[in-house]
């Protein structure tokens, strides 16, 4: 597999999974940096970068991490802003699972995040989706608002 092979890009040219090491997507950055300001800014301008897998692999070729701006967000403590902005540009992205299975919903409920009654809103169903651990994980969840 050639590294220019793994930047994947639909019909009308946006980036649907980009290699950290080789193009890492400035919204993947942003929130790394917890630039949150920027990135609330960054989504509102270029709401498709919500959609933007970002993957990593190992030396051996095997896939290390795979995420959404969403899971990224969660990650790294985003506030309720990022969240619901990333919400509003891809409010699907609540449904979508990352590398290891996890929707954002049980990465926040794992965190015990505030951001849960946020992705519940958007997309109800991505708590339905969930599988039985993550439903038993959201349920001792306690959230404020």
């Amino acid at each position: 597999e050639k590294p220019e092979q793994i930047c994947l890009k639909d019909k009308m040219g946006i980036t649907l999974l980009a290699n950290y090491d080789i193009n890492p997507p400035r919204l993947h950055k942003l929130l790394e940096a917890k630039s949150w300001a920027d990135c609330v800014a960054h989504i509102k301008k270029n709401p498709n970068d919500a959609k933007t897998w970002t993957m990593r692999k190992q030396k051996d070729g095997k896939l290390r991490w795979r995420m959404l701006p969403i899971h990224a967000a969660i990650i790294f403590d985003a506030p309720s802003k990022v969240i619901d902005e990333l919400l509003k540009a891809y409010k699907d992205g609540a449904q979508c699972r990352d590398d290891e299975g996890n929707t954002p919903m049980a990465l926040a409920a794992k965190k015990q995040s505030t951001v849960v009654s946020l992705l519940n809103n958007a997309k109800p169903r991505a708590r339905a989706d969930c599988s039985q651990q993550d439903k038993v994980e959201t349920s001792h969840v306690a959230v404020s608002q």
